[in-house]
């Protein structure tokens, strides 16, 4: 997970997909933990 901050009086954030909801950082913790188990549970199937 990265943090970042704007320097000051830098209110625009140029991307290259816009979102009108991002996820809490409890939330966003919690996908990637369900994506790193579903990938490890793939990898021991193909065994």
């Amino acid at each position: 997970m990265v943090k970042y901050t704007l320097p000051e009086n830098e209110t625009q954030i140029f991307t290259s997909k816009y979102k009108l909801y991002l996820p809490s950082e409890e939330e966003l913790s919690q996908e990637l933990q369900r994506e790193y188990r579903a990938l490890e549970n793939d990898k021991e199937k193909s065994k």
